[in-house]
């Protein structure tokens, strides 16, 4: 996860490494913020993914640039609507004047590289 900042709104980058089982699967990111759909995975931000970069899925995601402190969690959606759940504690996003900073790419349902503050 990467961000910049640009007056009230700062633009963050999730990745993660999920391996999907089934064609039509998609990988979100939710979490207690308007942007990540206030933990509802119907209302998550979306992450991608290409040929090439599989299994790793991303997404910037512009947030409050107020925001300090955000509890998210990765998820899988799949073509019937199921929904998939992290196992584990919540991630947590730590802001900081630059932006988060994150080294690393998690990988789903595991604990990994979390975001530091300045």
């Amino acid at each position: 996860m990467h961000g910049t900042s640009s007056g009230t709104a700062m633009e963050i980058r999730f990745s993660v490494r999920a391996a999907t089982a089934v064609y039509g699967t998609e990988v979100r990111v939710v979490g207690a913020a308007d942007a990540l759909g206030q933990w509802n995975p119907e209302h998550g931000a979306v992450l991608r993914t290409e040929p090439g970069q599989y299994p790793c899925w991303s997404a910037s995601v512009r947030m409050h640039a107020s925001t300090t402190a955000v509890d998210y969690k990765f998820v899988k959606v799949l073509p019937n609507a199921t929904v998939e759940w992290e196992d584990g504690p919540n991630r947590l996003l730590l802001a900081r004047s630059s932006g988060p900073a994150l080294a690393g790419t998690p990988t789903f349902g595991q604990p990994g590289p979390e975001p530091t503050a300045a």
